[in-house]
């Protein structure tokens, strides 16, 4: 982590190092982030072969998340090295000085790939409900599908300011990771700036996990379905609550004196993978049905119901040649009943 926020008299006040053997937190982060790596890798993987694949429905939701996984990658192995091999598990004061420089470039990054990894997570979710669940419900006109216009276009901008207000924090851009540099440069004091994102970043963590509530508490599906479609959504709680405690660490570490950014970090990046890693599953889970059902027909049932092509591509469905059900026009709210041949399994 860097040492530009930190005053030099708070450093000279710092104990004495103890490099070899000093006390620590534990592996706790990279054992947490070594296992979400992998976890999202999968999660990520099976939707894209799911969309692709068994639906045939790849969309911009799917873009949205592969950019958030490539997000999650530099994060994530970051933090993993920097607990191992750079000290974030320690006191700041037992950080070795020549591991400084390194620290504050892992640091740098990030604080921006943590923006872009929600962000980009949190644009999928909502253009997914967009495309898929408001027109079911509502039409392309109706008030949700403005709100969620809304949120996504607040989601973008600020997105954009936070990337670059980290970004150009310090003037020269390198000022940022060198030791006590001696040469002309300005950099701003960005307490503030990452205490304010974490908490826009809390308030629109539940902002994504409120609005499919109501669209799906609306379809007519059955009710075993909807549940467990709305329990993959509901994961966003602890998004929710993982941001909400990023938030509260992020304080603590603002409020001590001694500027010991590693020791008081630590739980702060742990809570922060903790939200990216479930946030992709959860943003995942839904587009996994179709592959569940594929594989594991008899978990869903097999019971015809009238659903729409766009929300059969939602709440699962795998190939089943030579039945026909009805199909359900959404646009305008009419319904056409019609010989089709559904490319998906019937829903139970």
């Amino acid at each position: 982590m860097s040492t530009i926020n930190i005053p030099l008299e708070t450093i000279l006040l710092w104990p004495k190092p103890t490099y070899i053997d000093p006390v620590t937190r534990g592996h706790g982060l990279a054992i947490v982030s070594a296992i979400f790596l992998p976890l999202t890798t999968v999660i990520t993987a099976l939707r894209l072969y799911s969309r692709l694949r068994i639906t045939a429905n790849f969309g911009a939701e799917d873009v949205l998340i592969i950019l958030a996984q490539l997000c999650a990658y530099p994060l994530m192995i970051s933090l993993c090295y920097a607990s191992l091999r750079l000290g974030w598990n320690r006191h700041v004061w037992d950080v070795p000085l020549t591991a400084m420089k390194l620290s504050s470039q892992l640091y740098f990054s990030f604080q921006i790939t943590v923006i872009l990894a929600s962000s980009f997570t949190k644009l999928s979710v909502m253009w997914f409900c967009r495309r898929v669940l408001v027109p079911v419900k509502y039409g392309l006109t109706g008030v949700m599908n403005y709100v969620i216009l809304a949120s996504m276009a607040f989601v973008s901008i600020y997105t954009v300011v936070f990337c670059f207000y980290y970004l150009f924090q310090c003037w020269p851009i390198y000022a940022y990771w060198d030791i006590f540099p001696t040469y002309p440069h300005k950099c701003i004091k960005t307490d503030a700036g990452i205490f304010a994102t974490s908490i826009i970043h809390t308030l629109t963590d539940l902002l994504v996990t409120l609005i499919p509530m109501p669209l799906l508490a609306t379809l007519r599906i059955p009710r075993r379905q909807k549940i467990a479609v709305m329990s993959l959504f509901g994961l966003g709680v602890v998004v929710n609550i993982a941001g909400a405690l990023r938030t509260y660490f992020l304080f603590v570490t603002m409020q001590d004196k001694n500027g010991d950014m590693t020791w008081n970090g630590w739980p702060t990046c742990i809570v922060t993978v903790v939200e990216i890693g479930v946030g992709l599953v959860a943003a995942s889970g839904p587009a996994l049905r179709p592959l569940i059902a594929h594989h594991w027909p008899s978990l869903f049932g097999s019971t015809p119901t009238p659903v729409s092509n766009e929300l059969n591509t939602f709440v699962g469905s795998s190939q089943n040649s030579g039945q026909k059900y009805p199909i359900v026009s959404v646009e305008a709210g009419h319904s056409r009943e019609g010989s089709y041949r559904p490319p998906y399994m019937p829903l139970s």
